[in-house]
């Protein structure tokens, strides 16, 4: 449960009746509401620490078997809470989905779990960010493939 799901629009579904859907941003074991803590003891502390735009990600590299692993990138807000959680990479697993898309699934799979996007912006030739608008969610669709996606904190 706590997933997102298209039936004419994109809501969050759960057993948990909230005002935010904050409990349906989640990449399975991993969530928004998730804690640092939590986080390095599932994946370990993060490989590297970079700043963007005043704010400091958070690293961790996914343990996998492919030749380039997957990661997410975490930001927090002012008071210590996720603020974003971001999977990108090639490929990811069951345990790392959001509502049922995997990095490597074809667009067609974002579709039909979410609809169409609100809005669609190009990086370049081969590049979407697919956004959708009030969920704080944005996929980035290289090649046709989900690439990366990025869950931001209500």
């Amino acid at each position: 449960m706590d997933q997102f799901y298209f039936n004419g629009s994109i809501g969050c579904v759960s057993t948990n009746n909230q005002i935010d859907f904050n409990n349906c941003l989640n990449f399975g074991s991993v969530s928004i509401l998730s804690s640092i803590e939590e986080i390095e003891s599932l994946i370990g502390k993060p490989y590297t620490t970079v700043k963007k735009e005043g704010t400091d990600y958070f690293i961790y590299l996914i343990p996998s078997d492919l030749e380039t692993s997957p990661y997410l990138a975490v930001s927090l807000n002012e008071n210590g809470y996720l603020n974003t959680i971001q999977l990108t990479g090639d490929k990811s697993f069951d345990n790392f989905a959001f509502s049922g898309i995997r990095l490597g699934d074809y667009f067609t799979m974002v579709e039909n779990r979410l609809g169409k996007p609100s809005s669609i912006q190009s990086l370049d030739e081969q590049t979407e960010i697919w956004s959708y608008y009030p969920h704080h969610i944005s996929i980035e669709i290289k090649d046709k493939l989900v690439y990366s996606i990025k869950l931001r904190r209500i």
